[in-house]
């Protein structure tokens, strides 16, 4: 009989537990962080025990986040900031801001969103450049270079 898989407790700590009498240590919950090579692509890891409470893995989870962010602000430089979540519209936004970036104006992707998405339309005082760069910065893990056409002072 294969104790180790039977039992899901390794050799030596049947060891320890027969020749010692000291039993195992229960497994409660292990991390491992992995930072991809852009924003989209890293992972959190948790290998979570029976006994590990639901407040341990969030604890958990928080804190593996926060990791991963120290690793990106080290990446990316101190100034980088998360501010929205990443949702489906934050994801469209980037698709589009790089589908847009031909030189035309912030405005005029703007409009070319608002009629795509109608039910997320972005008015004309609203922070559409802005939440574009973020998300797209938080996706490819590059700042967005707005590119403008020559001669045409366009907005930035």
């Amino acid at each position: 009989m294969d104790l180790e898989r039977t039992l899901g407790l390794a050799a030596r700590d049947w060891a320890w537990f027969v020749l010692a009498g000291i039993p195992p240590e229960p497994f409660l919950a292990s991390a491992w962080v992995r930072s991809g090579a852009c924003l989209a692509l890293d992972t959190i890891q948790i290998d979570v025990g029976p006994a590990t409470s639901t407040n341990e893995v969030v604890q958990i989870l928080q804190k593996s986040k926060r990791r991963l962010l120290e690793l990106e602000r080290e990446r990316l430089g101190p100034e980088v900031t998360f501010g929205q979540k990443m949702t489906d519209t934050r994801l469209r936004l980037a698709m589009v801001a790089a589908q847009k970036n031909d030189g035309q104006t912030w405005d005029k992707a703007r409009l070319a969103w608002n009629k795509s998405y109608p039910r997320e339309k972005f008015g004309p005082d609203e922070h559409f450049a802005r939440d574009s760069r973020d998300a797209y910065l938080r996706i490819t893990g590059k700042p967005l270079r707005w590119k403008r056409k020559r001669g045409h002072r366009g907005d930035s």
